[in-house]
């Protein structure tokens, strides 16, 4: 069913292109309400959602690949959880859990700081986060236009020999699904057989 309804999609989207980004935030928001309680004392995957109080912006959030992760982490039995926040607080506290051993944003900001519309989350925040709390692998898939600093996320809290996905400069949603594919396709993340994730 799911694949007929897809191939309709494809099929209006060829004369009707904004189908697509109706198509993108129902398959995304049913990911996301159904994968924001799962475990967070085990290793995981955390997949930050940062929303501003800004509707067209926060509803920008959708189109922007969440789905196609949420699937792929789904598919390889990935633990992972995703996190909706709107304030930096809340944002803190999951960068700070050392059990989340991978961090992808998705929202607004730039390279030096996540907006939450009547505040923002400065990454300088976390320049003395502790070597247990640090993570295998960051990506800004939000903006990273110029800010007060030039250092990004990754910069304060990545691991030794960690990844990163960091593109300086203003994202939108066709670019963001790439990247998220092609992170997919070149097999960023892989399972070991204790069914932990490591990077390669």
């Amino acid at each position: 069913m799911h694949n007929e309804c897809e191939g309709l999609v494809n099929y209006l989207t060829s004369y009707f292109p904004y189908i697509h980004y109706l198509w993108y935030r129902y398959s995304t928001e049913k990911l996301v309400l159904k994968n924001q309680n799962r475990p967070t004392t085990i290793p995981h995957v955390g997949i930050i959602i940062a929303f501003t109080g800004r509707k067209k912006d926060d509803d920008a959030n959708y189109f922007q690949g969440i789905d196609l992760l949420i699937s792929y982490l789904l598919m390889k039995n990935i633990d992972f959880n995703v996190y909706v926040c709107n304030n930096r607080e809340k944002t803190k506290e999951i960068i700070y859990n050392k059990y989340v051993k991978q961090v992808w944003i998705f929202g607004h900001g730039s390279i030096d700081a996540l907006d939450f519309g009547k505040n923002q989350l400065d990454y300088s925040d976390f320049k003395e986060i502790e070597e247990e709390q640090k993570k295998d692998f960051v990506g800004q898939f939000h903006c990273n236009g110029k800010g007060k600093s030039p250092l990004s996320l990754a910069d304060y809290i990545l691991k030794k020999g960690g990844k990163k996905f960091v593109k300086q400069g203003i994202r939108c949603v066709k670019i963001n699904r790439k990247a998220i594919e092609c992170c997919i396709n070149c097999g960023l993340i892989h399972l070991e057989r204790n069914n932990n994730f490591n990077i390669n």
